[in-house]
């Protein structure tokens, strides 16, 4: 009993009180528990509230670097000049002159080379073998029946269309293929018949060699491509207000500095593909992919006075070629290779910008990219990727030779925006191309 009162009398002590609050709240200490508990968790909370605001700041930080100023207020200077900017190009601007002036007796004179920016009288070879049979006969009075008469101008309308389709091609970048001229030479056979067939019976050895030369097969289909020259750029190929783009990751040293022909960062490895001049396009998804996300897309107007050569790949090789093998004839190859790199480079950029003024040409647009299709320098450039499929369209470039001819003009914050959307596709294009082509080419 003793025992049983004990456990009894202590049991009913531990909860024998005359405080109310302890009667509801028997539990006081795990209440402190959950406070602390519930404090922690507030922290916590608070912690990450901070950490998503600062993303987002950050974020928001990035997007604001990402789109940009507008250039025409961020620049200080708006108009292009030819201010030089490195020693490299200072002496290769000073060789280039001594190039041009140089007087001596040399296969290729600055005329052969300028004559390469004439248009010739017959673009076409095939034309001018018609145009050579037309006269022959008409001196000769060596008098031709209907079908033959038929038959010659039934060729030179549709070697006009043709001639016609094949400029639109290479002013809109388009390739040609082999089976273009194939096909077009196939297409005359039975008018080309008629010709050859009233030439064989001619006694006239040099009408004869006509039908068998100019007149069949693989002749033809050879004579109807275009001969190469550079010629004025037609006004309706380039834009209408005469914008185009700039797409660069050093945005604040060209707004500080301006836009010059002289400035290049790939000078110790290799000279630009068509020498000292300011790249623009009037793409500008291309100039989006050349800025990366954190670069400028700037855009620059071109003045209507500035004269404009339409280059393709087929002129540039020929082009670059001859101002080559003139270099050559007047600058030693012992003397000229102990030169640094980056001076033989910008040698070979200013002699081509100065033939270009020499022409009469402010700029030069090339409608698809001179290095597409593995390059146009030889074997050893074969390994170049194409750059149309790297960025996933045409390059598109215009440079300008006169930089005096552009003006940074404004972007709006809505077309800035717009231009993230390009930046990261061009990345996503370039990613894209990176899976297919592992090796780099």
């Amino acid at each position: 009993m003793t025992s049983v009162n004990k456990v009894s009398n202590s049991t009913f002590d531990n909860i024998k009180s005359t405080d109310k609050k302890a009667e509801i709240k028997p539990n006081n200490i795990n209440y402190e528990n959950d406070n602390v508990s519930i404090s922690k968790n507030n922290r916590k909370k608070k912690v990450a509230i901070a950490g998503a605001v600062l993303g987002l700041i950050t974020t928001a930080a990035s997007l604001v670097y990402m789109i940009g100023r507008n250039p025409a207020s961020a620049a200080k200077v708006l108009k292009g000049d030819t201010h030089i900017v490195n020693e490299a190009y200072k002496e290769g601007e000073r060789l280039a002159k001594e190039i041009l002036e140089k007087k001596g007796d040399f296969k290729i004179s600055l005329d052969n080379v300028l004559q390469t920016f004439k248009t010739p009288k017959h673009k076409t070879n095939f034309g001018e073998n018609i145009e050579q049979l037309e006269t022959y006969m008409k001196e000769k009075n060596i008098s031709s029946d209907s079908e033959v008469g038929k038959a010659v101008q039934n060729i030179k309308r549709n070697l006009q269309q043709h001639v016609n389709n094949l400029e639109q091609d290479l002013m809109h970048g388009r390739d040609i293929e082999k089976s273009v001229y194939d096909k077009f030479a196939a297409s005359q056979e039975p008018d080309l018949k008629t010709i050859r067939d009233f030439l064989d019976k001619q006694d006239d050895v040099y009408l004869k060699g006509l039908a068998k030369f100019s007149y069949e097969g693989n002749n033809v289909s050879s004579s109807v491509r275009l001969n190469s020259s550079v010629t004025e750029c037609p006004k309706d190929v380039l834009p209408n207000d005469g914008v185009f783009f700039h797409g660069t990751k050093k945005q604040g040293k060209v707004y500080k500095e301006g836009f010059t022909p002289f400035v290049s960062n790939q000078l110790e490895s290799s000279g630009r593909e068509f020498g000292a001049g300011v790249y623009v396009t009037p793409d500008v998804r291309v100039a989006a992919y050349f800025s990366g996300l954190n670069g400028s897309v700037i855009p620059l107007k071109l003045g209507n006075d500035a004269k404009v050569a339409l280059v393709n790949e087929d002129s540039y090789r020929v082009v670059n070629d001859i101002i080559g093998r003139f270099q050559s004839e007047r600058i030693d190859a012992e003397v000229f290779n102990k030169l640094p790199k980056d001076v033989q480079h910008a040698v070979h950029e200013c002699l081509i910008r100065q033939v270009f003024k020499n022409a009469g040409y402010d700029a030069a647009y090339i409608p698809k990219g001179v290095k597409s299709g593995g390059g146009l320098f030889g074997i050893g450039q074969i390994l170049t990727p194409d750059i149309n499929e790297v960025i996933g369209t045409q390059q598109k470039q215009l440079v300008v030779f006169s930089p005096e001819k552009l003006e940074i003009t404004s972007r709006s914050l809505k077309e800035r925006i717009f231009d993230l959307k390009d930046k990261f596709a061009g990345i996503k294009s370039q990613i894209e191309w990176q899976r297919k082509h592992p090796l780099g080419f």
